[in-house]
């Protein structure tokens, strides 16, 4: 597999041409299409008349009529060769942005790892992110395994440290949906294709939570985000997301073993009912209150 992802490590090579349709050549197309056709011969117009949907004023006059002049006709030729010849070189264009965007579509672990999107699909991202995740994740779960340990903690949840592909899909889906960015951008603000947990004792929490903070960044670890709602209503536990010394981030979430119930057991059946709703509807904030009920409970 490692020669598989080398081979496809090469930036693409750019189309050949800068233009496909530069305006002489469009020039010279109409040229021909009025002096070398038959003015007379069916052409395009008259294909796209035959169907209703697509019938239009430039087609309908565009299209031959025996009773048209030579002229009349020629100059029509040359009219439609010229339209169809701006359509295609928007076409063209289209498709050399959708090339240069591929070119870019590159995911960079530093000097370690690289990959390359060979189309801009959900798929395809979604291959990208899962492998980048399983080749950061062997050095990650030993490190936070030892700190766990260390600091009096525990890992849960470890054989769910991957998100699954039906969510991965999922979450990238809506975000293309909402933001309507494409999937590789998107991909760059989903940092929980690898994702952990580390529970505490209550009374060694806040000591165990710093520890490991200052561990990691020890280690070459950079706090990207550390969100601390304890304080609020609703959700109780810290979320953090670190980057390694590759450009990874993953998740890491701090519990207490009541904090935790409260997540797995409590309330992660209403939240998945929950996302199906629309946000704010009375059914959405009903079940937002039943978790935040379960969750301000925990001490």
């Amino acid at each position: 597999m490692d020669d598989f992802y080398a081979a496809r490590s090469s930036t693409m090579p750019p189309l050949t041409w800068t233009n496909f349709a530069p305006p002489f050549s469009m020039a010279a197309g109409a040229i021909a299409d009025a002096t070398v056709f038959d003015p007379h011969e069916q052409r395009l117009a008259n294909l796209v008349q035959q169907y209703p949907q697509l019938q239009n004023a430039v087609a309908e006059y565009l299209a031959s009529d025996p009773n048209d002049s030579l002229a009349e006709g020629r100059l029509k030729n040359a009219l439609e060769g010229l339209l169809f010849g701006l359509v295609l070189e928007r076409f063209v264009r289209a498709l050399r942005v959708m090339r240069s965007g591929l070119n870019r579509m590159v995911v960079i672990l530093k000097t370690q790892y690289r990959y390359i999107f060979d189309t801009e699909t959900i798929q395809s991202v979604i291959f990208v992110m899962q492998r980048a995740a399983q080749a950061v994740e062997p050095q990650i779960t030993e490190l936070l395994q030892t700190l766990a340990a260390r600091f009096n903690g525990r890992m849960i949840g470890l054989e769910f440290r991957f998100k699954s592909e039906e969510s991965l899909t999922r979450k990238l889906s809506d975000a293309v949906v909402k933001t309507g960015q494409l999937p590789s951008e998107v991909a760059e603000s989903i940092k929980d294709v690898l994702r952990y947990t580390t529970v505490f004792p209550d009374d060694t929490y806040a000591t165990g939570v710093r520890a490991t903070r200052a561990e990691l960044t020890a280690q070459g670890y950079r706090e990207v985000k550390f969100k601390n709602t304890w304080g609020d209503t609703g959700y109780k536990g810290i979320n953090a997301v670190y980057e390694t010394r590759e450009g990874f981030k993953f998740e890491l979430q701090f519990h207490t073993s009541a904090s935790h119930s409260a997540k797995e057991g409590g309330t992660h059946a209403l939240y998945e009912r929950q996302r199906l709703l629309p946000e704010r509807s009375p059914e959405w904030m009903d079940l937002e209150n039943q978790q935040n009920a379960i969750f301000d409970a925990v001490q």
